[in-house]
Formats: structure tokens, sequence, C-alpha cells
């Protein structure tokens, strides 16, 4: 081992070799007469380093920080309380938080991480005495709640106590802007509505109150009212399937047509017992078919035209100016413009339109003949008395031919 070396070399001090120049992590010492100038190794884990002992060091290995004040301090593995970990023209240091009031630990010079005297890192990572209006006090630190949430200071940085206006609350008490497939919306005791889960799987939206309701079903699944539920096919023997924008329905005909047991959802198709499908729109179910109409199969079905009454196509009474044919089969026109009604085939009549009356023959007439008087300007009626030409009701006013009244009469 060397002891000293030549002009011009350094003696270092661990190896005790000769070298031109000292290498990193090594400081020079200066000889005298009768000390060689040397090489002597830095601090523990410094690569550069100044001062008589080598104390001062100027720069660390690598994962190694130094701090920032001038003071005979080694390479750190760590920053110590109060100081942050940075880097200043690629020297590693630790400087000390001193900007930020109250702050005892920061990873910068203007963000602290953790305050003292009962403070809370804020936000923009100064220290204060509380929290800011969407915020919690967390462990020292102000932590911001989670989306749409006004309020999580209970709950933690990740639920949610208050949701934001117009908003609802979810079972995960996170909040959302809208419920979601398969919830519905009901008011609690918080200032907000809480979305919860529909009792029918099948349930798109739902409404909860006091009871629930299901608004929409799933796709290709419909509603059925009276039982509150959502199925995969209406029964349409007893059910129509009502189409709107939003879903599918299956409704009962007959809550939506009265005494209905089979319908479209335009119509009733079939009426219940006792019941008669009417022949014109709604069509609706009634106990009995209009004028003109007989009951065929539970259908109100027209009678021949012009009959007001008929059974098992056959007419019992026509409408006014036409009569009844012989076979019952046809109600005809009266020959006669005059007759209100006729009968027995197209010449004979039961009514006359005023003032003709109906004479003997069951024709129209403009007065009646000799033995007939007029009965309610209608029809003429024969005398009680075979003599009588003229009478009325109750008495004969004159006699035929060859015949005296009696006593006046």
């Amino acid at each position: 081992m060397c002891k000293i070396c030549e002009l011009g070399y350094f003696l270092v001090s661990d190896t005790k070799e000769c070298v031109t120049s000292c290498a990193d992590g090594y400081y020079v010492v200066e000889g005298s007469d009768t000390e060689p100038k040397m090489c002597v190794k830095c601090s523990k884990n410094c690569i550069s380093c100044s001062g008589i002992q080598g104390e001062f060091c100027s720069k660390c290995e690598l994962n190694y920080f130094l701090y920032d004040e001038n003071m005979p301090q080694g390479c750190q593995s760590r920053c110590d309380d109060g100081y942050y970990k940075t880097t200043e023209n690629e020297i590693a240091k630790c400087k000390k938080c001193s900007v930020i009031e109250n702050c005892i630990t920061c990873k910068s010079e203007t963000k602290c991480v953790k305050c003292g005297n009962n403070q809370y890192v804020q936000e923009d990572g100064t220290c204060g005495d509380t929290c800011p209006e969407k915020h919690r006090k967390g462990d020292g630190v102000c932590e911001e709640c989670p989306s749409l949430c006004s309020d999580c200071q209970e709950s933690g940085k990740y639920a949610c106590d208050v949701c934001d206006s117009n908003t609802y609350i979810l079972e995960n008490k996170t909040c959302s802007k809208t419920c979601g497939d398969n919830y519905g919306a009901i008011k609690d005791t918080t200032p907000n509505w809480t979305c919860k889960r529909c009792s029918d799987y099948y349930c798109k939206t739902c409404e909860i109150s006091t009871e629930e309701t299901c608004v929409e079903c799933q796709d290709n699944y419909y509603y059925k009212r009276e039982r509150n539920v959502c199925g995969n096919q209406c029964d349409l023997t007893t059910h129509f399937v009502n189409v709107t924008e939003k879903s599918q329905t299956c409704l009962m005909c007959n809550k939506e047509f009265p005494n209905c047991q089979t319908c479209t959802s335009q119509r009733c198709t079939k009426c219940e017992l006792n019941y008669y499908t009417q022949p014109d729109p709604p069509y609706l179910c009634e106990r009995d078919c209009p004028i003109g109409y007989l009951n065929i199969y539970g259908v109100c079905t027209k009678c021949v035209d012009n009959c007001l009454d008929c059974d098992n196509y056959l007419c019992f009474t026509c409408e006014d100016k036409y009569g009844l044919s012989e076979d019952r089969l046809t109600c005809e026109h009266c020959e006669d413009k005059k007759c209100l009604k006729c009968s027995l085939g197209k010449e004979k009549y039961d009514k006359c339109e005023s003032p003709k009356l109906v004479g003997k023959d069951l024709t129209c007439v403009d007065t009646c003949e000799s033995g007939y008087f007029s009965f309610n300007n209608v029809s003429c009626i024969k005398c009680d008395d075979i003599n009588c030409a003229v009478c009325d009701r109750f008495y004969c006013k004159e006699c035929v031919l060859g015949k005296f009244l009696f006593s006046g009469y």
C-alpha cells in the first residue's frame, strides 16, 4: 500500500491508491509538508461533498435526498416531517414546508398533506379550521363528497347523506339524476327522493308511495293493470294490448268497455251474458238492442229494411208509411202516399196521414161514409145502430131512409 504519492497525484484514503483526481463520493484534503494530498470518502450515500471533513454534502446517490439547509447532515432515504421532496438542478433535496402556515407535512412548496393545530388540509393544499361545502372532515383532510352530493359528513367520502336538488339517492348512498331501470322513487325523511328497487323484476320504472305501481315494463313485457305486474303476454280472450309511447299495457275488456267479455283496442267484440253488442260506435254492451235491431248470438243485427220490431228474421212492426207483407219478411211502401200505416197487403191501411181517415175498407178517405163516424180524426168507426146514417161516438143523429129517431135519439 502506498503512503505518499508522487507530485500531482492524490492518495485515496481507503484504498491507498494514487489517482490524478478524486472520484465521486470523495473530497480533497490538501496536504502539508508531512501529509500528502488525499481523496477522503464522503459520508454514506453522498457522491459530492465539501468541508474540512467533508461534512457538507452537495449531491446524494439515487433515491437519497439532501437537506436544503447548509448544515452538516448526510443523505437521507426520506424527508422528515416539515420537509418535502423536490429536485433542483438534478439534485434531490428535502426542502422545508415553510410557506404554508401550520403545515406539518407537505409534498410541494404549496401543497400540504398534513396540518397542525387541529386544522384540515384544504383542496388547494393550504390548512384551515373547517372544510368548504360539499366536503367532509376526514382524517385531517377535507375530502370532496361524491358527484351530485351536497352533504357527506356522516357517510364518508364514497357515500352521501344529502344529494343535490332534483337528484335521487341510490341504495348504495350515491346520487344520480335518474333512478335507473327496475327502480322507483320514494320520498323519505331526508330532503331527497330515494330510489328503491321495484318489487317486480320485469318492471322497468315504478312509482312508490303507499302502494307500488309499475309505470313501464321491460322491453317485450306487458303491464297487467289489475294485478300490477309485468308479463310476457296478454290473455287476449279477456284483455287487449294498449300501446303507448312508453309501454304496452294489458287492459281488461270489462274495465275499458263495461260488460264486455272480449275486445280489441278499438271496440268490444263479445258482450257478457244477457248483454248485446250495439251496432254503432263505440259498440257498447247494453241490455237491449235499439229499435229496428234484433239479437243474433249476442250481436244487435239490423232487421229488414223499414222494420221496427223483428225476431228470427220475421218482422212484426213496420215504420210509418210501410206495411207488413203477408209472409212478414218485408216492409212494403203503402200505395196511398197519405197513409201512415198499412197492413194485410199494400192496399190496406192502419193509419193515414192527416187529415185523411182510415175508411171501412181500410183505405184512406177524406170523410166517413153513411153509417160511420170519425174517431179521434184517425179512422171511421161504424155506428152502433145499423139503421143510423149519421152518428157520433155516443148518439145517433140521423136515421137511414124509412127510419125515425126515437125520442130525438
